[in-house]
């Protein structure tokens, strides 16, 4: 498993308490947008949300319209494993 450099960054993201959601939209489009804690929300690229669901690293709450993506297991330890440090955010068993 290669984590490109955005990929990594939203890993880091989510532990720091991002949120990561799928949103549609009226027409029934879906886009990928990460909520800072800070109330910043920026666009993610759904090739790096599609990665990191296809390593396991991270999990969707299955809510229509708007689903949340958090970390796995695995996804937990990818986090202590780039940072150091164990996080404790959010996360869902699979």
């Amino acid at each position: 498993m290669k984590l490109s450099p955005n990929q990594e960054r939203l890993l880091l993201d989510i532990a720091d308490g991002g949120s990561l959601k799928a949103e549609r939209d009226l027409e029934g489009g879906k886009g990928h947008w990460l909520y800072k804690l800070n109330g910043d929300r920026h666009p993610v690229l759904c090739s790096d949300v599609e990665a990191l669901k296809r390593f396991r690293l991270i999990n969707s709450n299955m809510k229509f319209p708007a689903a949340t993506y958090l970390l796995t297991d695995r996804g937990s330890r990818i986090v202590e494993e780039l940072t150091g440090k164990k996080s404790k955010p959010l996360f869902t068993r699979y």
